[in-house]
């Protein structure tokens, strides 16, 4: 299968096959003859990491961030420390 080179173009592809038709980041690869850890690495670089729960690939800012709130005693806080920095 062929897939786009443009990294923005390839996140939504990938995202779609994803929820539309593979369990896995694993069964997408194989099925489609895809270097995992080369797609890992080129979403990578712009800001996306795969969210295997999810089975998708997410912004890796805001998967910090939802960590962070989710351990946190008061996650009111952290919503408003988001707020007043513009996030």
């Amino acid at each position: 299968m062929v897939m786009p080179e443009d990294p923005v173009m390839l996140l939504s592809f990938v995202n779609m096959k994803l929820r539309d038709f593979y369990g896995s980041l694993d069964a997408l690869c194989e099925e489609c003859g895809v270097d995992k850890a080369r797609l890992v690495e080129k979403l990578k670089k712009i800001d996306y990491v795969y969210d295997e729960e999810r089975n998708q690939f997410k912004e890796a800012v805001k998967e910090v961030n939802s960590l962070v709130k989710e351990k946190m005693d008061h996650p009111e806080l952290f919503d408003m420390a988001m707020e007043a920095v513009g996030q």
